[in-house]
């Protein structure tokens, strides 16, 4: 559809660097199979590249989405906010070497989840309500969490007992019936099963249209922060998607015309080459998603994130390493192991600073809600010496009452 109404394509491009100027905005990207580096210039950029999913050990978003959005629009200027909000989705079957795969909340109740000793994970903790996928979600991931981490990664849904009537009744659950069979064997063995990054809550603070805090720049889906608050609503983000995608859409390009398409928009800053690379950008990647579970994930405390930030610093230090690189897909991975290390970051320092618990935020050290001291938004925006200048900004009554 897009093509047919005129828009043009430019593809294999992994964009590094955005900046903006009084004509403009322009897109410094680097295209393995061209072998070089291009400058994409206009009068606007709508940044909708999804959020940091694929930052997590186990997630369900495509393996590339891994904060490139967030990054782009830090080291551009723009306010960021929320970043320490990533929700977690609770039961989905992990089974080594296997694909995730979503099991639907009906679906799970309809399961047992037990731990390796056998022992009913829900009645476990203490949760009662239904489905326990939507309606506790958080608390799920916790405790799947947790027991993951006692059982050495051994929990597990036992399907074996459901019928093919009892799992179609939900229509979705319905569609999944004969691929669980095929791919899993789901009802003749129990399959394990564990919580997986699902929607990134925070990204660059906007408007009503879209509009960030730089010119030019405008957000929408999950490379936009604040729609969510502290946690999303389950079919809210395809909402988001639809609504404010069309306002980014409207306001970019009544923007754009305004300007002369930026041909004097200044050219972005690259990060610099430090040195000859020291490690495979694969191993960086992995590395770092295994840092995320382990300390920035479902569940934190102080003494973790502060481990998880050195490492995640170290990796960013190494991933700068470039310089003599010839293989342009290794360079690829190199710069997009740049921008997940970037969002990683950004999520790490938020949830370090966040002294509480709250909606998809749950600090092992501060298990409470403090709506005292930390009922708003924090937020960041990059100093001129690279640094981020964090500050808090608390919801008033009347915004409360407002959003009720």
């Amino acid at each position: 559809k897009a093509e047919a109404v005129g828009v043009r394509f430019v593809n294999n491009l992994v964009v590094r660097a955005i900046s903006s100027g009084e004509s403009g905005v322009c897109l410094r990207a680097y295209g393995a199979k061209a072998r070089q580096w291009f400058e994409l210039r206009g009068g606007s950029v709508i940044l909708a590249a999804g959020g940091a999913g694929a930052l997590f050990l186990h997630h369900d978003n495509p393996k590339r989405i891994g904060g490139d959005a967030h990054t782009l629009a830090y080291e551009a200027g723009c306010v960021m906010q929320d970043m320490e909000f990533v929700l977690f989705y609770p039961v989905a079957i992990a089974e080594p070497g296997k694909p995730i795969f979503l099991i639907e909340p009906e679906g799970a109740d309809l399961g047992h989840l037990i731990n390796a000793a056998g022992e009913d994970i829900l009645d476990k903790y203490n949760i009662t309500v239904r489905p326990a996928a939507t309606h506790a979600r958080d608390a799920l991931s916790q405790a799947l969490f947790q027991e993951i981490e006692e059982h050495d990664g051994a929990v597990f849904i036992d399907l074996t007992h459901v019928t093919r009537e009892e799992w179609s009744v939900n229509p979705i659950s319905a569609t999944k019936w004969a691929y669980l069979d095929a791919n899993f064997n789901a009802w003749n063995q129990r399959l394990r099963v564990a919580p997986v990054a699902h929607f990134s809550g925070g990204g660059a603070r906007t408007d009503l249209h879209g509009a960030t805090s730089v010119p030019g720049f405008y957000a929408a889906g999950e490379a936009a922060g604040g729609m969510h608050g502290a946690n999303r609503m389950g079919g809210n983000a395809l909402t988001e998607c639809l609504v404010f995608g069309r306002r980014a859409g409207v306001a970019a390009t009544a923007f754009a015309k305004a300007l002369d398409q930026g041909t004097n928009a200044t050219a972005p800053v690259m990060v610099p080459e430090t040195g000859e690379p020291q490690v495979d950008a694969n191993a960086l990647r992995a590395e770092l998603c295994q840092i995320m579970w382990q300390y920035g994930g479902i569940r934190r405390d102080a003494a973790g994130l502060a481990t998880g930030l050195e490492k995640v610093r170290a990796i960013a230090a190494q991933a700068a390493r470039t310089r003599g690189i010839n293989e342009p897909r290794k360079l690829e991975k190199y710069l997009e192991t740049q921008l997940a290390a970037g969002a990683a970051e950004l999520i790490i320092q938020a949830a370090s600073r966040r002294e509480e618990s709250r909606g998809t935020h749950a600090r092992a050290d501060f298990p409470m809600v403090d709506d005292e001291n930390w009922r708003g938004h924090l937020k960041v925006v990059r100093k001129e010496d690279g640094d981020g200048d964090w500050w808090f900004d608390a919801l008033e009554d009347e915004d409360i009452q407002a959003a009720e």
